[in-house]
């Protein structure tokens, strides 16, 4: 499957077993291989509506997952420049999962905007309870400019501030 629009190309590729029947799709062995180029942001994301046609940027990503019966083992590295929504001013992303027995480990997720930024790493099971660890590292100059685009409760009472937080 290629989606072709505009200046973005997003390709899957893949394969699926049915050699069990329809019935047994949901623990059908599969791989399923990601490929994005994506110039227009904005263009390609008002393919599914308003707010999100008012995002901008570029973005590439690759992947690939295979899996059967409730294990998936794979990756998916994002890459991501000038992103914008609203009133945001650019940011920078740069994404990587690992999918391996059991468990979707991200291994890196940092994004930079001027001088603030934002890491998250973390683990979470793929069955349940679906147990988690995860890590956050922020730091951000003037917190007001990232609540009032979404219109949080109470952001339009806070005018400046600065956040450092880890979690």
């Amino acid at each position: 499957f290629q989606l072709r629009q505009k200046a973005n190309l997003v390709g899957f590729s893949g394969d699926l077993s049915l050699a069990d029947g329809w019935s047994k799709i949901a623990n059908a062995p599969f791989l399923l291989n990601l490929n994005a180029d994506i110039q227009e942001l904005g263009a390609l994301a008002g393919l599914l509506g308003g707010p999100l046609d008012e995002a901008s940027g570029r973005m590439t990503a690759v992947g690939s997952v295979t899996g059967r019966a409730g294990r998936v083992e794979g990756f998916l590295s994002v890459e991501a420049s000038g992103i914008t929504f609203r009133t945001l001013p650019p940011c920078s992303l740069q994404a990587e999962a690992v999918f391996r027995e059991g468990g979707i480990e991200l291994a890196r997720c940092d994004i930079f905007s001027k001088k603030d930024s934002a890491s998250l790493l973390g683990t979470v099971s793929q069955s349940a309870p679906h147990q988690y660890a995860a890590e956050l590292k922020a730091r951000v100059a003037d917190l007001a400019m990232y609540l009032a685009p979404f219109h949080a409760p109470g952001a339009e009472s806070i005018y400046a501030g600065a956040v450092a937080a880890q979690w």
